[in-house]
């Protein structure tokens, strides 16, 4: 029987002048070459209805929760969204983990790779500041944090520049976290009993795949919201 493989870290297939790629930078640039064909199908050919739908209710919460500044946070918003799903539904496909090459899985779920989470967090992060910064100003966005003329205000300045700085790694370990341990679970499942037992988690697992893009596009728009308050 062969042995069940399951690694926290993303592993290196091979090395391209140097440069180590990893199973999961593969399977990203997998997930890109998908999203730019959907986008290619839906501008030359026809927008497919469920991806109408997913534009609608991300830009209706982006609408209700930042106004006339919807538009800044959007397009970022839905990118992350439907990257995230690419990435997490990607994970669920026959080979990816099963398929190897020079001994180590050829492909793994983006998702599940802290360096992706991180990354993604790191956009959302910045996007967070950038629309705060065009609703309040430079004056504004910096009294969100330090008032200069106030020194009262400078340790509880200082704790809620940390306070942001932790939203990346809540953002990143939260998906994570969600997504590895969902393939972990398939893996044991699939592993144990091969065939019928593990369809239910398979149905589980789409669902959570879906719902965390949704969730992490949504407490972006939350987070956003939130820095475009004016603080005194």
């Amino acid at each position: 029987m062969a042995a069940l493989h399951i690694s926290i870290a993303a592993e290196e297939v091979t090395r391209i002048s140097g440069f180590p790629v990893t199973n999961a930078l593969i399977a990203t640039y997998v997930a890109m070459v998908i999203l730019i064909l959907l986008a290619l199908y839906s501008r030359f050919v026809k927008t497919p209805g469920w991806l109408t739908m997913g534009l609608s209710l991300i830009w209706g919460f982006c609408e209700d929760a930042l106004g006339k500044k919807a538009f800044l946070a959007f397009p970022i918003v839905m990118t992350l969204f439907l990257f995230i799903v690419t990435n997490n539904l990607l994970g669920l496909l026959p080979g990816v983990g099963s398929v190897t090459y020079n001994h180590v899985p050829l492909l793994r779920s983006p998702s599940a790779d802290l360096s992706t989470t991180l990354a993604l967090a790191t956009v959302a992060f910045v996007t967070i500041q950038f629309v705060s910064l065009k609703s309040l100003g430079a004056k504004g966005f910096m009294h969100r944090f330090i008032h200069i003329t106030k020194p009262a205000t400078y340790p509880l300045g200082l704790l809620e520049i940390l306070l942001e700085f932790a939203k990346i790694l809540s953002f990143a370990f939260r998906l994570l976290g969600n997504i590895f341990a969902g393939e972990v679970l398939l893996a044991v499942m699939t592993f144990l009993v091969p065939f019928v037992l593990p369809a239910p988690f398979y149905g589980l697992e789409i669902v959570v795949a879906l719902l965390q893009g949704f969730i992490f596009a949504l407490l972006t728009i939350i987070f956003t919201s939130t820095a475009m308050a004016a603080h005194e």
